[in-house]
């Protein structure tokens, strides 16, 4: 027996680690592919030891909070992937400076 789908109310609970995403049978739907690989990214580094998990839910975490409160869900993806790029930098994993390198070349892309 599956569990019910969450209502879109329900979705935005706090409990619900996942409500600002748009649901679908229980699972997330990405409008654009970047946003599965940003995800799948930010728990692949999390498993493999790169990023701690606390490192992630505090920076993510007042992002989505914010997020929540405002109402929005349109920049949900974006956040991901700034606390991403925040984590790695600050981390040493990869320097600021390719960081900005391929972000100026995907914005010419």
């Amino acid at each position: 027996m599956s569990a019910p789908e969450p209502s879109e109310s329900a979705a935005r609970t706090s409990e619900d680690p996942l409500g600002p995403l748009h649901r679908k049978d229980g699972d997330p739907i990405f409008d654009e592919s970047w946003q599965d690989l940003a995800l799948a990214m930010a728990d692949e580094l999390v498993r493999a030891g790169v990023v701690e998990a606390a490192d992630w839910a505090q920076t993510l975490g007042p992002a989505l909070r914010y997020l929540h409160d405002a109402g929005a869900t349109k920049t949900y993806y974006r956040d991901v992937l700034a606390a991403l790029e925040r984590l790695l930098c600050e981390g040493g994993a990869v320097p600021s400076r390719d960081l900005s390198a391929r972000r100026d070349t995907w914005k010419r892309a």
